[in-house]
């Protein structure tokens, strides 16, 4: 539970796993700025909070109140440039908020509750002006508060970017590009593989495989290959997919170029825990 703000980033604790046991998610760090108008007078808070999920997360949303006596209200979140869920919430002097997690499948998932929700002190936090773009006006009963309204996958709302089609097609990450292993079992390495992607889209959602081929370190004996089946999403510039149900990608999509990070189990006998980043372009023309 977020006691006190007094930083950008600040760490959370573990949400709990859904009733069904389908999907368990927690909260790895949050950044928390406030958002100032004309005259450097504060209109929002903006949080940017980074998850790590065991499933593929449709949509995220905050549900806040500023008041006791206030019901909760939730906002959509949107996943950012550093793949963290970002939303612009009404200011005040302290935030109250949970935020909860709705999967492509199972039942939703929130970390901290109306009766024990997190809370953010906006006294020391940061400050930053309000810009165009993605961000546009919408009136409030406390007046009028910068919110996004960019889309994110599965949430059925106004979006930017490419296409959801654009994601279609075989992609390929040979150097410099290709799949980088940063951290082994909690230990930093230095690793790397060649990445292939053959892919479909339809109706935003994203199936195919996927192969690697290991070329340089010794995460892998060199050449060793791992594919499997590909399930995610798509939607508007971002992508969000598991490989092998083991490995988690999350990303972006423009015309040539796909890259994010991942995290997750190696599909190898081991399957010892990996975090990295990876990089693909595009073969052939885009559909």
């Amino acid at each position: 539970m977020i006691r006190e703000a007094t930083a950008a980033v600040v760490a959370l604790a573990l949400g709990t796993p859904s009733a069904d046991n389908t999907c368990a998610v927690s909260v790895v760090d949050t950044v928390a700025t406030v958002v100032v108008g004309k005259h450097k007078q504060p209109v929002a808070v903006r949080l940017a909070v980074g998850l790590k999920s065991s499933c593929i997360i449709g949509k995220v949303t905050y549900s806040q109140r500023n008041d006791p006596t206030q019901d909760y209200r939730p906002t959509l979140a949107k996943r950012n440039n550093e793949l963290r869920y970002e939303a612009d919430l009404p200011f005040a002097d302290a935030i109250d908020y949970y935020l909860t997690a709705y999967p492509e499948r199972g039942q939703s998932m929130s970390v901290g509750s109306p009766d024990s929700p997190l809370r953010v002190e906006t006294a020391n936090l940061p400050r930053q002006e309000g810009k165009g773009g993605a961000l546009g006006a919408l009136g409030t009963g406390a007046g009028t508060v910068l919110a996004l309204i960019a889309g994110i996958a599965g949430a059925g709302v106004v979006g930017s970017g490419p296409p959801v089609s654009s994601a279609q097609g075989q992609w390929s990450g040979v150097g410099p590009d290709g799949l980088f292993i940063d951290s082994l079992s909690a230990a930093p390495v230095a690793c790397a593989a060649d990445l292939t992607l053959d892919l479909r889209v339809s109706d935003g959602h994203l199936t195919g495989t996927w192969t690697s081929t290991s070329r340089a370190g010794n995460c892998l004996p060199l050449g060793t290959r791992l594919q499997g089946d590909v399930q995610g999403n798509v939607d508007h510039g971002n992508v969000i997919f598991t490989a092998s149900a083991t490995l988690t990608f999350r990303g972006s999509v423009a015309t040539d170029r796909m890259s994010g990070t991942f995290e997750g189990g190696l599909p190898a006998p081991s399957g010892p825990p990996v975090s990295g980043r990876w990089s693909v372009t595009r073969q052939g023309k885009t559909p």
